[in-house]
């Protein structure tokens, strides 16, 4: 119980990593000066009949509510300020500063 874990985003933290470094501590997220953060939808494919289909996009749908869930809760973003993001349907860079003033992460480090 208790267990304090420091996450640390080097280089271009993208994806499911996003939400896994903002899950870290408060006070103990960190991020390189020059890292890039990257936000996107869950991406994914199926093949096969329409029941496998639609069982697939049932998952991908739930998986994107998810992360959205879980990014909102350990951040300063809001679920509409994320599914906004989301709905660009590109990846949205945010800057080491930009992340830190959403509430991704808390420090900085110098290069």
């Amino acid at each position: 119980q208790g267990c304090e874990i420091e996450t640390v985003g080097m280089g271009k933290i993208m994806s499911a990593g996003v939400p896994l470094l903002a899950a870290g501590t408060k006070g103990k997220r960190v991020i390189g000066r020059n890292a890039v953060v990257m936000i996107h939808g869950v991406q994914g494919g199926a093949m096969g009949s329409l029941a496998e289909t639609t069982n697939e996009l049932e998952q991908i749908s739930k998986i994107q509510d998810k992360y959205v869930e879980l990014l909102a809760a350990n951040s300063k973003l809001t679920r509409k300020k994320i599914e906004k993001m989301i709905a660009k349907n590109v990846n949205v860079y945010l800057t080491a500063e930009e992340a830190k003033a959403a509430g991704i992460v808390d420090i900085i480090l110098d290069d």
